[in-house]
């Protein structure tokens, strides 16, 4: 259910991301996408804990939202048409399994990601990144390519990784 804060924005796609923006925040990519994508609106949503963003700021097409409370975003993801990961790939975050994209595939919406290890296992329901190029074109076919079977396989991850089904599986293993 959209919340009514980026009604003015219905006029283009909207590439969605949330969470902190931190060092570990692809920037630099994301302003070659940026640059590619001038008939799109970027909006990010969180506390912003880097400088890298700067280069951002100067375009017209990227909203900064800042920090939003956890009960608000499903408000804001609602209006998201390409959810996004564009983080740096180094040690941390190659191992790093990213709540968010469970959390944004719980919508049903397409997600643009980095290639990070932990998610080549779910490359049939979202689209895993190496360069700008890339991401660009992802979102592009994200944007053109949605049909209601993936969106439902989408949905069914997530629900199969939400952590009351991670708690469960834990207690069917201490049980046993």
């Amino acid at each position: 259910e959209k919340n009514g804060i980026l009604d003015s924005l219905e006029d283009k796609p909207i590439v969605g991301y949330f969470g902190a923006l931190n060092s570990w925040f692809d920037a630099k990519t994301m302003e070659e996408v940026v640059k590619m994508n001038r008939d799109k609106y970027f909006v990010f949503i969180g506390a912003i804990n880097t400088n890298e963003v700067r280069c951002l700021y100067k375009y017209r097409n990227v909203f900064f939202l800042g920090e939003v409370g956890y009960r608000e975003l499903p408000g804001y993801l609602a209006y998201f048409d390409v959810c996004t990961i564009p983080f740096v790939l180094n040690d941390l975050i190659k191992s790093t399994n990213p709540v968010k994209f469970y959390e944004y595939i719980s919508s049903g919406k397409p997600v643009v990601s980095v290639r990070l290890p932990e998610l080549e296992q779910y490359s049939d329901i979202c689209y895993l990144y190496d360069n700008a190029e890339e991401f660009s074109k992802y979102i592009f076919e994200a944007l053109h390519d949605e049909n209601e079977e993936l969106r439902k396989r989408r949905m069914k991850v997530a629900s199969e990784n939400s952590w009351d089904s991670r708690v469960g599986d834990i207690l069917k293993f201490v049980i046993q």
